[in-house]
């Protein structure tokens, strides 16, 4: 079965929802042979999210589920549990976007590789990770390792060896991992996550 469950309808806020919109991701989904798709948004634009639209577009043919990618960050577990309460949602996507203050995926904070140490970043990434692991507060867990973003690797440990004790976490709960081709157009040029990690799943 296709499925994708990573659709950003209003990508980073520069688009909205609207009929012939909403009705082009899914017409080429069906094109695609796609049969579940998931439009999901980040949470910081949830407000803009046509949750009746969703609904009055739903086909037979195609299982339309609607979410959040919700951004993990520690001390915030007891909002996010409001926000998933407040809204209709059939999956949640938990997600790392940022260490500290800093939005290591963002084209305009790439640099700020350079002034870290690296084995330092990936340390600090996946204990975000775990923890968002242990929250237990969502269904997917989106794009793993997105810390090799723009093609930083670690020197120490590798990434296999950062995320292999998360893995059991992993397994021991009812989330699952996605596996996330954007990778392939950024940088590292590789899925989320790697194909070490995806064999040890």
């Amino acid at each position: 079965m296709l499925v994708d469950y990573h659709v950003h309808v209003v990508a980073h806020g520069e688009y909205h929802y609207r009929e012939e919109w909403l009705n082009q991701y899914l017409d080429r989904a069906q094109q695609r042979g796609v049969q579940a798709i998931g439009l999901v948004e980040h949470d910081q634009f949830k407000e803009r999210i046509d949750w009746r639209l969703i609904e009055a577009l739903k086909r037979t043919d195609l299982h339309i589920a609607a979410g959040l990618e919700i951004d993990f960050v520690p001390g915030r577990e007891e909002s996010i549990k409001r926000m998933i309460d407040q809204h209709p949602l059939d999956f949640v996507m938990g997600s790392v976007h940022f260490i500290n203050d800093w939005a290591f995926d963002h084209p305009d904070h790439r640099a700020g590789f350079d002034a870290l140490d690296i084995d330092q970043v990936y340390s600090d990434y996946y204990v975000l990770i775990d923890k968002l692991v242990k929250s237990r507060l969502f269904d997917i867990i989106g794009h793993l390792d997105l810390i090799k973003i723009w093609g930083h690797r670690p020197i120490k440990k590798d990434s296999l060896q950062h995320v292999q004790p998360i893995l059991h976490s992993i397994k021991a709960s009812p989330m699952v991992i996605e596996i996330n081709s954007a990778g392939l157009r950024k940088p590292v040029q590789e899925m989320y996550p790697c194909r070490q990690i995806i064999e040890k799943m």
